[in-house]
């Protein structure tokens, strides 16, 4: 079996769907609104979001009055998402379990192609991008987000500073991020050239994530992906607390007594088939 990490096989993003969905997705939507307006989506558009989780951009196309097909290989965030389109009344929005390496969808059916903070956990992330460009009219676009170097995610850097500080001999069973090649836009440029589309380019966003208590933008950084929930499942309860104390301590004195605002950047690459 081939070794993956906790990012890319579905159970973990069943597991994470609800917290992702109630304390993550409001933050993601930001870059989608970004995405969307630098392809433009307009009324009757037919829009395929690949890797979609709870629905941050397939919802905010469909609202925009497109067609929209959300895939995604997390069954958890699949149901999750169906239940919140037919609670919005999004008669325009379908969902379905899907592998983004290989989608069930004939060729050229889309006019817009959309992967937000998906595709880049692909374990093949060639065949994601060649399948975008598959399912697209000739003509059509797409974009596709990754986060920007890890040291650009300021409240991750926060929490990596905490636990050198709190738990210096702890032996960390966390990989490298697989997204890590695309935080080079010139790189990012190449694999999507490399999938079929043209005109490519790279476009590099920020938005501040904000939060009244250091103690909350702790849970939200050691919940937000199935790798840090899953590192933290493995602390002693007397480790973490210490971990959490730290973090709180660091955060106060950096940024006093809040709003504590933490900028997050991404790239979001565009290309046209």
């Amino acid at each position: 079996m081939a070794d993956y990490n906790v990012e890319q096989i579905p159970a973990g993003w069943d597991e994470a769907a609800r917290f992702y969905d109630q304390h993550v997705a409001s933050f993601t939507a930001k870059f989608a609104r970004d995405a969307m307006d630098l392809v433009g989506v307009s009324p009757g558009a037919r829009v395929i979001d690949v890797a979609a989780g709870s629905g941050a951009l397939a919802i905010g196309a469909a609202q925009r009055g497109a067609t929209v097909l959300a895939t995604d290989f997390s069954r958890g965030m699949v149901e999750l998402l169906h239940d919140k389109a037919r609670a919005l009344g999004l008669d325009n929005l379908a969902v379905r379990v899907m592998d983004g390496q290989a989608l069930e969808v004939a060729d050229a059916t889309f006019e817009r192609a959309f992967s937000v903070l998906g595709l880049m956990f692909f374990p093949d992330r060639q065949k994601g991008f060649a399948e975008l460009s598959r399912v697209l009219v000739p003509g059509g676009k797409a974009a596709v987000v990754t986060w920007s170097k890890p040291d650009k995610m300021r409240v991750l850097g926060a929490f990596q500073n905490a636990l050198w500080r709190a738990l210096p001999d702890l032996a960390l069973p966390l990989r490298p991020p697989p997204w890590l090649p695309l935080t080079e836009p010139e790189a990012f440029k190449k694999e999507m050239r490399e999938g079929g589309f043209s005109h490519v380019r790279v476009h590099t966003v920020a938005h501040v994530l904000v939060f009244d208590d250091p103690r909350t933008a702790f849970e939200w950084v050691t919940g937000a992906t199935p790798a840090l929930n899953a590192m933290i499942g493995t602390l002693e309860e007397s480790d973490l607390a210490s971990l959490r104390q730290a973090f709180v301590e660091d955060v106060c004195e950096a940024q006093g007594s809040g709003p504590f605002g933490f900028e997050a950047e991404a790239h979001i690459a565009v290309g046209r088939r």
